[in-house]
């Protein structure tokens, strides 16, 4: 994710500062929290590496600013340029 913050900056505020490990894990908490919650469904995307248990995180998806009450959502997504045309494992886990 890091290589695409250029490309990110103009469209996401986390992105014009990517904020420290611990910063980081705080807002991944938060996420896991909302995603229980329902109301932010944050997925990651994982490449797949050549050796077998091996991956490496490449961007995240997911349904934000849910309102279950119309239902109405936002779709994003967010991964490197062209790396979506390699192989790639979307999880729901």
């Amino acid at each position: 994710m890091l290589v695409s913050l250029t490309e990110l900056r103009p469209w996401m505020s986390w992105a014009r500062d990517p904020g420290t490990l611990a910063e980081t894990e705080e807002r991944l908490r938060q996420a896991a929290e909302r995603y229980a919650a329902g109301s932010d469904l944050r997925l990651h995307i994982w490449l797949l590496g050549q050796e077998p248990g091996t991956q490496t995180l490449i961007g995240s998806c997911g349904l934000h600013a849910l309102d279950w009450r119309i239902p109405r959502g936002e779709i994003g997504y967010t991964a490197p340029k062209n790396t979506l045309q390699t192989q790639c494992i979307f999880r729901t886990e």
